[in-house]
């Protein structure tokens, strides 16, 4: 079979830690390849099927009588208020069925208030044909472009704040409004109630991301699989950045090229009440005295002779005619502010420096409280274009000279006003300030990350390795057919895994290498190490730990029963447990049971003490009881060593393997981890006090 790689893998999904469901077709059985991978069971005929594929080899068949899939019931698919995004390929061969469902969590009346579906229209309906449409409570939201049959299209569904989109291939279809509280979490593919609204056709890349309306304008639609782990996103204009205010450490910086000292004043600060990305946001408060300032900086004074971008969100608590955003100047030295209120968005600038040369640009628009918005007014050549939530708010407006004082700038109030009127009260995330760069010329969808900056990204590079074997990177991973001949060594010690017997070799499926726990295993042929000191990390799973794999390891490697070393996950009578066994000596990771999904595994040895982690900060430290598990012979990967009649194999999932010549220490372990955990889309699986659950590592 074909994996699904594409140089597009390279900039990986930043928001695959909010993917609920990611399905497609690499192979039978069908597999989720979200952060919290589902089971997905096929009933009637779904299947497998090579007869048609968007990407890859396959998709699924659905033949409109009795097929359908379930993938469980799971937290991700109840949608809350919140945004979301529902989105694949299909590919339709009838109209007779005249709903036909692609997805759906509707669990109780067919009015159901709290479920949905998503769906093509067939022929017959009194409410068109051959189309896209949303349903819920009775009511049915139909896009107005059509699907055709026998062709590949790409749908979505979005909900930002209360505004509801359709979308075929790219372009929007229709809008509506609604807010209803989805709480229903049992998700059907292919039909409604197991007996109605059977799909026809083929589905690929359907993936539910929850939390994040990726599209609110149109698009272009995917060209390559969608990721399956997290990559920090890229600001390809970061140089031209003069202020990034992310509102993420308990001392507020400046993330931009030319950092510049913040004071803060009052009771302004950081705040974890309301976020939109991150740990946190910028809180001020409501008596005009609390808020931030900066010295004076020419990359901050705008210019009339080139564009710029001024953007962030807000939280408004309170409608005030004049929620000043960001200022720059004083009571005589004006330069420009961009403000929000309740029925209306402003930028304004001054010619002269005084009130008499002011210039306002106010749009009406309605900005709700207690709610994120994104704000931007963006300068194009001779114009000034202001946006909220993606779209533009009224026509351009006519930009003109700008006066320059190389003032203070404000984060929160007008100037140096401090009366109330003109201060925010609210909270402010990710405001950024680009020189030089109009980044929005007509309507777009918001971000749905925080803006980037190019901090270094930490990797495992930055540490002495062993080993380290990553399926993600497609060019050390050899297949024939599908299955994996040899797994090479990113270390640069050249330590390669391989199976030269093509019965006995894994799968590769999605950046996953999959052993399927009969006799698949890879080997290497000498030793890693020479003394008991050393450590491994791994991103791994057994996908049925009701198959008992006894002594059997996901890594192993031994000669003897004193150089015997493994690290499986166990089943006994009543627990599932991690354990490490060196020699005849098991340490279980205790409280720790454990469960089919991915987890980060650490374990440890220096000599003397085995220790056992958990990203989720579970530790069983134990002296080695007198065995050393220095290996002799092969070292093996997905089996128990050494091989013998009778070795018992692993039904595992392995995405990446790292070995380090020695323990590491407490910090870098934690970076390792957090690494691991934002690449694959584990962070969840992070404690809320872990140093990087919710920002990878860096440099």
């Amino acid at each position: 079979m074909a994996l699904k790689l594409s140089s597009s893998y390279n900039f990986g999904d930043p928001n695959f830690g909010d993917v609920s469901l990611l399905l497609r077709a690499d192979g039978s059985p069908l597999r989720d390849s979200s952060p919290d991978p589902k089971v997905i069971t096929a009933v009637g005929n779904a299947a497998y099927s090579t007869a048609q594929a968007k990407f890859g080899s396959g998709s699924i068949a659905f033949d409109g009588n009795g097929d359908y899939l379930t993938c469980g019931t799971n937290a991700g698919y109840a949608m809350g208020t919140g945004d979301f995004t529902l989105e694949g390929f299909v590919y339709v061969t009838s109209f007779t069925n005249p709903y036909q469902t692609i997805f759906r969590t509707r669990e109780g009346a067919v009015n159901s208030t709290t479920g949905y579906s998503i769906g093509v229209l067939g022929t017959g309906t009194p409410l068109g044909s051959q189309s896209f449409f949303f349903y819920t409570n009775g009511i049915v939201v139909t896009a107005n472009n059509t699907v055709s049959l026998n062709t590949w299209h790409h749908v979505a569904c979005t909900r930002s704040g209360s505004t509801l989109r359709l979308f075929i291939d790219g372009v929007q279809g229709v809008s509506a409004t609604n807010s209803q509280n989805f709480t229903d979490s049992t998700g059907f593919i292919g039909a409604v109630f197991s007996t109605q609204e059977f799909f026809n056709g083929y589905i690929d890349e359907l993936r539910i991301t929850k939390g994040v309306a990726r599209y609110t304008a149109n698009f272009t639609p995917p060209t390559a699989p969608f990721p399956d782990f997290y990559a920090p996103p890229v600001d390809p204009n970061f140089e031209n950045v003069s202020l990034l205010l992310h509102g993420d450490e308990s001392s507020i910086i400046d993330s931009s090229r030319t950092p510049k000292a913040i004071t803060v004043v009052g009771n302004a600060a950081y705040s974890t009440v309301q976020k939109k990305f991150g740990s946190g946001s910028i809180v001020s408060v409501s008596d005009g005295t609390d808020y931030l300032s900066i010295p004076p900086s020419t990359s901050l004074q705008l210019s009339s002779e080139s564009d710029f971008t001024v953007e962030c969100w807000v939280y408004l608590l309170s409608n005030r005619t004049y929620n000043h955003v960001v200022s720059k100047g004083g009571q005589n030295t004006r330069e420009w502010a961009l403000s929000v209120g309740p029925t209306n968005l402003q930028f304004y600038w001054s010619t002269n420096g005084l009130s008499d040369g002011d210039t306002v640009i106010a749009r009406a628009s309605t900005l709700p409280l207690n709610t994120w918005i994104h704000v931007a007014a963006v300068k194009v050549g001779n114009t000034i274009k202001l946006f909220k939530d993606g779209v533009q708010q009224g026509a351009d407006g006519t930009f003109t000279t700008i006066y320059n004082g190389n003032g203070t700038t404000w984060v929160g109030r007008f100037m140096d006003f401090t009366g109330i009127s003109h201060s925010l009260h609210g909270y402010i995330d990710d405001l950024r300030i680009t020189k030089g760069i109009a980044r929005y010329q007509s309507s777009f969808t918001p971000p749905t990350y925080a803006f980037p900056h190019p901090k270094q990204s930490w990797t495992p590079a930055r540490i002495p390795t062993a080993l380290w074997l990553d399926a993600s990177d497609a060019s050390t991973i050899t297949t024939v057919s599908g299955a994996v001949s040899e797994w090479r060594d990113k270390s640069g010690n050249n330590r390669h895994f391989t199976q030269s017997n093509s019965s006995y070799r894994p799968l590769l499926q999605t950046s996953t290498v999959v052993f399927d726990g009969v006799d698949d295993f890879l080997t290497r042929g000498t030793m890693l190490f020479t003394s008991p000191v050393y450590g491994f990390y791994t991103v791994t799973r057994n996908r049925n730990l009701s198959a008992n794999p006894g002594i059997g390891g996901q890594l192993s490697y031994g000669g003897g029963d004193l150089t015997t070393y493994r690290h499986f996950l166990y089943q006994n009578a009543t627990n599932y447990y991690s354990a490490i066994q060196v020699g005849d000596y098991t340490v279980f990771l205790q409280p720790y049971t454990g469960d089919t999904n991915f987890h980060i595994f650490s374990y440890e040895h220096n000599g003397s003490t085995i220790s056992l982690h958990s990203e989720a900060g579970l530790t069983t430290t134990q002296t080695n009881g007198g065995y050393n598990g220095i290996a002799q012979t092969a070292f093996t990967l997905g089996a128990g060593a050494p091989l013998a009649p009778g070795s018992v194999f692993v039904p595992l999932d392995a995405r990446e393997v790292i070995a380090t010549p020695t323990p590491l220490s407490a910090s870098d372990r934690q970076k390792l981890q957090g690494y691991l955990a934002h690449k694959w889309g584990l962070t969840a699986n992070l404690p809320n006090n872990h140093p990087y659950k919710y920002e990878p590592p860096y440099i």
